[in-house]
């Protein structure tokens, strides 16, 4: 997969992770998933 494929224009934040389809289950992107939703529950986000 190619960063053009991935990315998002306008995006708040973005980490790219090179592992390949299954970069949801690496250490750097699941402390990055978890940064987010902590953050979107400090600012009471539902």
């Amino acid at each position: 997969m190619t960063y053009a494929s991935s990315h998002l224009d306008g995006a708040e934040s973005e980490l790219v992770v090179p592992y390949g389809h299954n970069a949801h289950l690496h250490p750097q992107a699941v402390a990055e998933i978890r940064r987010i939703v902590l953050k979107h529950l400090k600012a009471g986000g539902n």
